[in-house]
């Protein structure tokens, strides 16, 4: 036995299954997934014992056994009939030899009696030998018969055959509706195999295609490759994709596939860049009509971004605009979508109190609608909201809620978990949140988002950790070498609702040792203008006056002054707490003034928190 065994691995070893670390060590080579699904290599031996098998064979019975591996190792005789265009009597008989040579075993299924290789031979090492010319014949003929079969053959399987039998052309537009398929019925995995087939396909069929159907396929390629990236939350292969898609609609001609590919592009650069998403946008919101199923999204976006960048009345009208559509049709997600826009409308420029009434509203509808990433996101600011005033209970059930949601995306559930901390702390029992803190590191490093979403991914990480008194680590998730978190994330751009750049410049302020660099960070977060949300603002002061504050830099009172004028707002009395916290460290703050406010949050947050402990 210790032969075959041998044999086994030494094959795993020649097609790349097993990789050699040294004299007597070997690591998987391929994926896990591969090793449960794909056919194992045949050792060499068994391969040339199956082609001396097969030589032995009459022609009848040769062409029968390559059919059968054709068509996947299994079929009736009916089938290999058709396919080897073979009288039924003749490819009985050859059934009938093969059986007694011990190459095909015959069972039933219900009525039907079915043939197939028998288990000692491989069916991927028989498809080997045939001889090319044969093979792709018999291919052809498998993904006609399929055509012309009863019922609605698969586009995928069809597909699959044209390919293999070099009828490229003729595939793609199966592959391209084969992925779409996949792709509304969220299988990422498959449908990303599928687009790149189909991608080959496009390749190496081009001679074969009529100049307008080789545009045709060509968008149609790129839209679906954007789509699928979009759906996996890849934002940068998305932004690729729909260029890519533009550039092909531009060139066909085509203005309705080129308006949906601007439309996508600007809803995408609103992640980073809210004055060249409005830019792109608004051209693309006056092509369209009231009635046009764009109509809805563009309108949402660039209602966004006209309120990222100050525009709010604009920004307002179109929310309400989006809100009256939902009514005069019916549509609830309309309707849902519309109210978190004026909800994030209220939070730029109303009190938190009307805010947070918008977004319970918002949050309801979008709950009701199954909207989950904007769900999401409304309920991370009512969490956010609920801790800036203190109420403790209220923004730890939301924030769990979210993080525990595993159809939001990766940063919305570190949101939750971060938050989950802050609340751990503010009650000063941060030593309950350690298994917390460790999930969120899980999560931020095996976590892949792409470019525009990672920083915010890694500063709500730091800002967590950061909260429960583990520098080092939130320092890991700061660090400027890793170019790839910082993609999309442009030190000179406007702040926004939220600011991102002055959000990593405060965090990194209270993470580094030095002092001079403390500072500078610092000063560059509070020399930025505000962005409209209200927690935004507010967090970067306070996380840059800690950086001065455990620098011993001079300007530090200044920072904390800022820190409380940020806060010195209703319903943000936590934050206000923890920048007087702040203020208390250098003597700017008195003790009874320190414990005066202490219990004035508690009082107003509703729910009585003991904030003792952590803050006196």
């Amino acid at each position: 036995w210790p032969g075959p065994i041998i044999d086994r691995v030494e094959a795993l070893i020649r097609d790349g299954w097993l990789q050699q670390d040294g004299p007597s060590t070997l690591r998987l080579g391929r994926t896990l997934e591969a090793l449960e699904t794909e056919p194992l290599p045949v050792p060499n031996r068994a391969r040339d014992l199956l082609k001396e098998a097969l030589e032995q064979l009459e022609p009848a019975p040769r062409t029968v056994v390559h059919a059968l591996a054709v068509l996947g190792g299994e079929a009736d005789p009916a089938t290999l009939a058709h396919i080897t265009e073979q009288p039924s009597d003749r490819v009985g008989r050859a059934i009938t030899m093969l059986a007694r040579a011990g190459f095909v075993v015959e069972h039933t299924t219900g009525i039907h009696m079915l043939v197939r290789v028998d288990s000692k031979y491989s069916a991927s090492a028989l498809y080997d030998m045939i001889p090319d010319p044969e093979r792709l014949l018999l291919h052809q003929r498998v993904a006609r018969a399929l055509k012309r079969g009863r019922g609605r053959a698969r586009a995928g399987e069809v597909a699959h055959h044209l390919v293999r039998g070099g009828l490229y052309a003729e595939a793609l537009p199966l592959l391209l509706r084969a992925a779409s398929s996949h792709i509304r019925g969220n299988r990422s995995a498959q449908a990303s195999a599928l687009l790149d087939e189909a991608e080959q396909a496009q390749t190496r069929g081009q001679r074969d295609l009529e100049p307008s159907k080789r545009l045709a396929f060509a968008r149609e390629l790129a839209l679906l490759q954007a789509d699928l990236a979009e759906q996996m939350g890849q934002y940068e292969q998305a932004l690729d994709a729909w260029q890519r898609a533009l550039t092909a609609a531009e060139t066909e001609g085509n203005p309705k596939a080129a308006t949906r590919a601007q439309a996508r592009l600007g809803v995408l650069e609103l992640r980073s860049n809210s004055a060249e998403a409005v830019q792109r946008l608004r051209p693309v919101w006056q092509s369209l009509s009231r009635g046009e199923p764009l109509w809805p999204d563009v309108t949402d976006a660039l209602a966004t971004g006209l309120l990222a960048e100050g525009r709010v009345h604009e920004s307002r009208t179109l929310f309400q605009q989006l809100h009256k559509l939902g009514e005069d049709v019916s549509s609830l997600a309309i309707r849902a979508d519309a109210l978190y826009g004026l909800a994030t409308f209220q939070l730029a420029e109303e009190t938190p109190s009307k805010a947070r009434a918008a977004l319970h509203t918002a949050e309801t509808a979008l709950r009701q609608t199954a909207r989950n990433e904007r769900w999401g996101r409304a309920m991370v600011h009512l969490a956010e909201l609920a801790y800036a005033r203190g109420a403790l209970i209220a923004a730890a059930e939301r924030a769990g809620e979210v993080a525990r949601n595993p159809s939001v995306s990766a940063a919305l559930r570190i949101a939750g978990r971060s938050l989950l901390l802050h609340c751990a702390d503010a009650l000063g029992d941060s030593s309950s949140a350690v298994p917390q803190s460790t999930s969120l590191l899980e999560d931020v490093t095996t976590v892949q988002a792409s470019g525009s979403r990672r920083w915010a991914l890694h500063a709500r990480a730091a800002r967590g950790l950061l909260a429960i008194g583990r520098p080092r680590q939130a320092e890991s998730l700061l660090d400027p070498d890793l170019a790839d978190v910082w993609t999309g994330l442009d030190e000179n751009s406007e702040p926004g609702l939220s600011d991102p750049p002055g959000q990593i410049f405060a965090l990194r302020a209270r993470v580094t040792s030095d002092v001079d660099l403390a500072s500078a960070d610092a000063w560059s977060a509070l020399g930025r203008d505000l962005p409209r949300f209200p927690i935004p603002a507010a967090r970067i002061a306070i996380d840059a006056a800690h950086g001065l504050v455990q620098a011993a830099d001079p300007s530090a009172e200044d920072a904390v002054m800022e820190a409380l004028d940020r806060t010195n707002r209703p319903e943000l009395g936590l934050l206000r707490l923890e920048a007087a916290w702040l203020g208390h460290s250098i003597d700017l703050v008195s003790d009874d003034d320190l414990t005066a406010l202490t219990h004035q949050v508690a009082r107003d947050s509703g729910e009585q928190p003991d904030l003792s402990r952590r803050w006196l």
